[in-house]
């Protein structure tokens, strides 16, 4: 190993460098936008799930205290992994490290920061400083994830996979049923939210419908004949009314 990769006077008075990023700073955190972005979504997907479907049994209630818990440990998981350390170089492993050659040839030393780095740790460019079994630098929990706050990511991870899933499973037949409505085979949407009123007793009861009676006829005018009755006009017009003395005198 070059001599250049030495460092010419071990730093013992090392003291932690302080985070760059969050969790050291819960204001920094909160004024993230992801930080926000990622409450938001949760919402998003809180509210249709909970307080807007129109589904309302016994079983649904059961879906929806275990969507309930899932939604929690997911968020607490979220938290711990935005607000713990994920950890970096003790100082005293590094000043028995920079005070003993063997294990100083040993371990690598970093440039950047000035120390001796423990076997994978790594340094992060956006926290600014070597960071303890470091994986990586996500912006979803503003924090870069490492040896004290792994876990907590890992088990975020497994609860929004959980949660997804869940919500997946029990809106599946509901999702059919729109699916083949929207196709046209079947023959009613989804059920209605609320049930029915029942009818009420003070109601008036529906009576049969009875048939109004003819009107009559107006009487006539006083020194008017009456009106001849419907088709005298075509009964007198027709030839076998004729007076049969006529056709006798014409003979």
């Amino acid at each position: 190993r070059p001599a250049s990769a030495r460092p010419p006077q071990p730093r013992l008075d090392y003291d932690p460098a302080p985070c760059a990023c969050a969790p050291c700073s819960a204001y920094r955190a909160c004024v993230s936008p992801m930080f926000l972005v990622v409450w938001g979504i949760v919402a998003v997907n809180y509210l249709p799930y909970v307080v807007w479907y129109p589904l309302r049994t016994a079983s649904w209630s059961c879906c929806i205290v275990v969507f309930h818990a899932l939604v929690g440990l997911l968020l607490a998981s979220y938290l711990m992994t935005v607000f713990t350390d994920p950890g970096t170089v003790p100082p005293e492993w590094h000043r028995a490290v920079a005070a003993d050659r063997r294990l100083a040839a040993d371990h690598r030393y970093c440039t950047k920061s000035g120390l001796y780095r423990p076997l994978r740790s790594h340094y992060c460019s956006v926290t600014r400083r070597v960071v303890l079994n470091l994986d990586h630098f996500c912006p979803w929990v503003v924090n870069a994830v490492g040896f004290y706050n792994r876990k907590f990511f890992v088990l975020f991870l497994l609860y929004t996979l959980l949660s997804c899933s869940w919500v997946l499973l029990t809106l599946l037949p509901s999702l059919l049923d729109v699916g083949a409505l929207l196709a046209g085979d079947a023959p009613s949407p989804l059920p209605s939210p609320l049930p029915s009123p029942p009818p009420s007793p003070l109601a008036s009861p529906t009576l049969p419908s009875v048939p109004s009676p003819p009107h009559p006829s107006p009487p006539p005018a006083l020194g008017l004949p009456p009106p001849p009755p419907p088709g005298a006009a075509a009964l007198a017009a027709s030839p076998s009314s004729a007076d049969p003395s006529g056709a006798d005198g014409a003979s």
